[in-house]
């Protein structure tokens, strides 16, 4: 059974690459950190997903109904590889993404593409091509100072700022701890740091220790709560 790709545009037009990849390989990756912790060692902060990505090669002959080697049925395929071209470069100039559908792979993504083509080794009857496909992952904005449909006509004077409120410990607050120091926000045992001014970098709320802290060297103390603070 072929593994055969099919590309959808946002105006709902599908094709077929005449050609099936001789290999196909997903990209899945964290976004992953590490950093030091005193008394520990290095640790490996674990992220969230980043995009994932896919890299197609392939080539495209000059006329698809001159040759054998064609992998899709005639529904699904072009005659003329400068069709090809211009339907992918057409999706790239678009701004919009495209859907992409790999048979026998089990696939499916919603994805930006670039596009790249030429020719190689002294062929002059075929085109070869990258297509470079990540991820697209649609997101919703809200309007701020918009709630329950009521709308927020408070607007501050120009040339003024907003005071923080105070005592208020958020992510960005500067802090002076002097108290235990934990590897996760749930740990039970952790070390004792000593009168150290940090930064909160995360905040998890409903965590036993809710607060990541970073000195203002860069160095990584760990999660504390908030009674570590002076």
């Amino acid at each position: 059974m072929n593994v055969n790709v099919y590309i959808t545009n946002h105006r709902n037009k599908t094709v077929a690459l005449p050609v099936s990849p001789s290999e196909i390989k997903v990209n899945f990756e964290n976004d992953e950190s590490t950093s030091k912790v005193i008394g520990l060692g290095e640790i490996n902060r674990l992220g969230d997903k980043k995009l994932k990505s896919i890299k197609i090669s392939s080539f495209l002959p000059l006329d698809s109904s001159k040759v054998s080697y064609t992998t899709v049925r005639k529904k699904h395929k072009w005659k003329k590889a400068s069709s090809y071209i211009t339907f992918l470069k057409n999706i790239q100039a678009s701004k919009k993404p495209c859907r992409l559908v790999i048979t026998g792979f089990k696939f499916s993504m919603k994805a930006t593409i670039n596009f790249t083509y030429g020719m190689s080794n002294g062929v002059n009857n075929e085109y070869t091509y990258e297509l470079d496909f990540t991820e697209y992952r649609k997101i919703k904005a809200e309007r701020i100072g918009k709630k329950h449909g009521k709308k927020n006509n408070k607007i501050a004077k120009h040339g003024q700022r907003r005071s923080k409120p105070q005592h208020k410990i958020s992510r960005g607050s500067k802090v002076l701890v002097n108290g235990m120091a934990y590897l996760t926000k749930n740990a039970t045992h952790g070390v004792m740091i000593r009168k150290r001014e940090c930064n909160i970098t995360l905040v998890s709320s409903k965590a036993k220790h809710p607060y990541y802290v970073v000195t203002t060297g860069g160095v990584a103390m760990g999660w504390v709560s908030k009674g570590a603070f002076i």
